[in-house]
């Protein structure tokens, strides 16, 4: 059976006994299909789960996009490819408690954090790392944290940045 065949298959099943017939690990292409799990056999995933052979590095956007019901079973800090960080705001903000990474996250994406883990800023927020530039989600979505961040952003001002 060729690949394009085994995934419309892996795709089309409509109950957990069917995917269990058709899914076989070890003929499967882990390194180029990994998001087809996450995109079309998410409510499989606790049969087809295995973090080894996941490909982190291309696809862990999938896994926060499709499979965060799932997170805490997934989620590995160390395999995560923390250039989809912006996939942990937007899709996992729930578990930022256990995601949340200053180093690793990457600032650029700050905005995001206002937007949607903005109820979380007391586990976040670093005036040093904060994007400054992304001030205004701060002003829109952030505003009843104002004493949080208002005075860092009076002292970044003052350096004339």
């Amino acid at each position: 059976m060729e690949i394009k065949e085994y995934l419309e298959q892996l795709k089309s099943c409509q109950t957990e006994q069917e995917f269990k017939e058709v899914w076989n690990p070890e003929k499967f292409d882990w390194k180029y299909f990994s998001d087809h799990l996450c995109l079309y056999c998410s409510k499989y995933f606790n049969i087809w789960w295995d973090s080894e052979k996941f490909n982190w590095e291309y696809f862990s956007n999938y896994l926060c996009k499709y499979c965060s019901d799932y997170f805490e079973i997934w989620w590995d800090s160390g395999k995560f490819d923390w250039k989809w960080s912006n996939y942990l705001t937007v899709y996992c903000s729930k578990y930022i408690s256990i995601w949340w990474n200053p180093e690793k996250f990457d600032w650029f994406w700050s905005k995001y954090l206002c937007q949607y883990c903005l109820d979380h800023i007391n586990i976040w927020w670093d005036s040093e790392k904060f994007d400054w530039r992304d001030l205004r989600y701060l002003q829109k979505y952030c505003k009843k944290y104002k004493d949080i961040w208002e005075k860092d952003y009076i002292k970044w001002k003052l350096k004339g940045v």
